[in-house]
């Protein structure tokens, strides 16, 4: 979300596993939806982390807030509005 002009998400980490099977998704994500997303969004930072364990998106805000979303067994398409999701966010608490 904008406030005055600026874009409250700085940068939106994508953490998933190489080889685990909750993972298919964000690495069909990463490979064929996340260069579009890049382009499109070029004042987004987007860190990617591989490890074992299921995936996340980690979206971290100018305010100093975090927000962690699991995306465990999710689709491409299904990450891709989580990704819109947490942009769109201003990353306030509940």
């Amino acid at each position: 979300m904008a406030k005055y002009g600026v874009w409250m998400l700085e940068r939106l980490l994508l953490r998933y596993s190489r080889t685990d099977g909750s993972s298919r998704g964000m690495r069909v994500f990463v490979e064929e939806l996340l260069p579009e997303l890049r382009q499109s969004h070029p004042e987004l930072l987007f860190p990617i982390h591989t490890a074992r364990g299921h995936p996340f998106l980690v979206a971290y805000y100018r305010n100093g807030r975090c927000k962690p979303v699991c995306v465990r067994n999710l689709d491409p398409a299904a990450i891709q509005d989580h990704v819109y999701w947490l942009r769109n966010s201003h990353g306030r608490g509940q």
